[in-house]
């Protein structure tokens, strides 16, 4: 819901209940937070005539040291990897 329709609701309690209401941010107890170390593998294979889909993916997820700072890094061995890739990737993680 945006502002708009909060006030809108806030208003209508008002008039028809007589009734005072307090609007808050929510706040986030806790973050969660990667404890051990994951591992991770995919493989898309999609071929239904024609030219055919195909994708592997291996990822690996492991907790950081506090000073260390936050992100992701594509190791070297996967320098055949387009870098016009990486970005889109890279956001498609984060949104997760």
């Amino acid at each position: 819901m945006g502002d708009v329709h909060l006030d809108v609701a806030v208003d209508r309690m008002k008039r028809r209940s007589g009734v005072e209401v307090v609007l808050s941010t929510p706040k986030v107890p806790y973050k969660e937070t990667v404890l051990a170390v994951g591992d991770g593998h995919y493989k898309h294979k999609k071929q239904s005539g024609g030219r055919g889909q195909y994708g592997e993916v291996y990822l690996r997820v492991a907790p950081r040291k506090p000073d260390e700072p936050s992100g992701s890094s594509i190791p070297s061995w996967a320098a055949p990897f387009p870098a016009t890739s990486c970005p889109p990737s890279k956001r498609g993680w984060w949104r997760a």
